[in-house]
């Protein structure tokens, strides 16, 4: 999970602004992504470029998500102990895992180059001929993109060891403005294919962005020393999380197999749902995983239990209270959401109304990917990695049995469903574990924490049901939308704060400002 002047040191040790910092560039990023999507909808829609775009990315994405769970979670805490007893050595290390990581990739990428042409087909059976052979025409660009983005990965987790948050959160918005002017810039001229080649641009100017961390001091080696016994013991760390993360991670694989096998345009449609629901998640839960997990693994490396567990709960507390107004924003107006997001151009309202029909099956995952992060990060620093392998994979073989059924009757719904399901199962087993490794947790007060965020809902709901219908003809639709909602947003935050909710406080003190 996720330079000295970046991170601004207070009094007493409080470090500040992680998740402040965090929040706010992935917020920026977010807008920057979305400029991007709305231009693709915008000129395509949910035709069957989109189909072939999303169809490329697949098997890239499922590699840098793997990435980004294994290396944050293996490396920087071992980065950190060889650093504390030999700080050369430990840069050595680190040179061997990036030369090691930056070849592996690039060989996984040749053998992508060469073999794209059957790659695309294979994982994507009912594209049409047309479609399948654009889709292998994009998919070199984005399978490259990887080999810099992974490597991106681990020295970004070089700059989290050192608690520097900045340089690597400049260097994703980086990646996605190049991402977004080559679309801007160069659709007319390259249609889809602008969007592959921004990534392959956008992936290499992060990595070079990123490379002073290493080279900078003259801290890289050219060596590839494998057998290293620091490398032998970061590969035992990371093999339970590759296993569960391949799992985990290739659900995306299966539902791009079983949705191109659906009508044409599915493909596109659950990849824009995709895309929503993902920086929904994103924005909720990445600052808020890297300063919960901090605070867990000091409990966990004192031993202290009954502090992880007081920990945990307040946690759970904590990311109701930041998911409840997104769950109600997605229950009520979803459709709206995606109209304001993509309704333009050659995306129409029917396409509006499928997508958003999607995103409310996505329900039941976004809860538990956001709400859920302090239970996962609970198992990481007590290293249950084998445990979470396990669930990973029980998790992986449901979802794929579910999405085979429920898509038969309900389409991409179906996948989208199968997936919420498994989300919660996934999240149940994991509940049941923490519980019997650090104590049962106090459900009282998450009860009275429910209890006051839906109290705060209800009211928000109340003015903005009033004020979009005070506000209608006379701001347009998506206007309307966006003063309701933020109306709704004030009035929840508002209704916390009288009616005294506790865990604010504890946002403040951990979350925002990490001691």
């Amino acid at each position: 999970m996720p330079g000295a002047k970046q991170d601004s040191v207070e009094p007493g040790g409080r470090i500040f602004p992680s998740f402040a910092a965090i929040t706010f560039f992935t917020f920026i990023n977010a807008i920057i992504n979305y400029l991007t999507y709305s231009i693709l909808a915008y000129f395509f829609g949910a035709g069957s470029e989109i189909d072939a775009f999303f169809a490329a990315t697949t098997l890239p994405l499922v590699i840098l998500a793997i990435l980004q769970v294994i290396i944050p979670n293996t490396f920087i805490p071992e980065f950190i102990r060889i650093k504390k007893r030999d700080e050369a050595h430990s840069w050595r290390i680190a040179s061997i895992a990036t030369n090691l990581l930056f070849v592996l990739l690039a060989l996984l990428a040749v053998i992508g180059v060469v073999f794209a042409a059957k790659i695309i087909p294979l994982l994507n059976p009912g594209l049409a001929p047309a479609t399948a052979a654009l889709s292998a025409s994009l998919f070199p660009y984005f399978i490259l993109s990887a080999v810099f983005s992974g490597t991106a990965v681990i020295l970004s987790s070089m700059h989290y060891a050192q608690k520097r948050f900045i340089r690597p959160l400049l260097a994703q918005l980086l990646s996605s403005s190049v991402i977004l002017v080559f679309v801007l810039l160069f659709h007319g001229r390259f249609g889809i294919q602008s969007i592959a080649m921004g990534t392959l641009a956008g992936a290499i100017l992060q990595l070079l962005f990123l490379h002073s961390v290493l080279l900078g001091k003259r801290r890289w080696s050219p060596s590839l020393d494998f057998r290293s016994k620091e490398i032998a013991v970061l590969l035992a760390l990371m093999l339970p999380l590759l296993l569960s993360s391949v799992f985990s991670k290739t659900t995306l694989v299966v539902e791009r197999f079983i949705t191109s096998r659906l009508p044409g345009g599915s493909v596109a449609l659950i990849g824009y749902a995709g895309r929503i629901n993902a920086a929904l998640i994103l924005f909720l839960a990445q600052g808020a995983a890297i300063a919960i997990f901090q605070r867990q693994s000091e409990h966990s490396a004192n031993l202290d239990l009954p502090g992880l567990n007081e920990n945990l709960s307040r946690s759970l507390r904590a990311m109701i209270l930041l998911a409840t107004p997104f769950v109600l924003l997605l229950v009520l107006a979803g459709n709206d959401l995606v109209r304001l997001v993509f309704q333009r151009g050659s995306f129409t309202p029917q396409a509006t109304q499928a997508v958003g029909a999607i995103l409310l099956a996505y329900l039941g995952f976004l809860v538990v990917s956001t709400v859920g992060v302090p239970v996962v990060t609970a198992l990481y620093s007590l290293q249950l990695t084998t445990i979470v392998s396990a669930v990973g994979v029980g998790g992986f073989v449901l979802y794929s049995f579910l999405a085979l059924v429920f898509s038969r009757r309900l389409g991409c719904q179906g996948i989208a469903l199968a997936a919420s399901v498994q989300s919660l199962v996934s999240i149940s087993c994991f509940l049941v574990i923490v519980a019997g490794k650090i104590g049962r947790l106090r459900w009282a007060p998450i009860g009275r924490c429910i209890g006051k965020a839906v109290l705060a809902a209800a009211a928000a709901v109340v003015v903005s049901v009033a004020l979009k219908a005070l506000v209608r003809g006379h701001l347009g639709p998506n206007l309307e939308f966006v003063v309701s909602a933020l109306a709704a947003f004030g009035v929840y935050a508002g209704m916390l704060v009288a009616l005294r909710t506790a865990e604010l406080a504890f946002i403040s003190a951990r979350l925002l400002r990490r001691r």
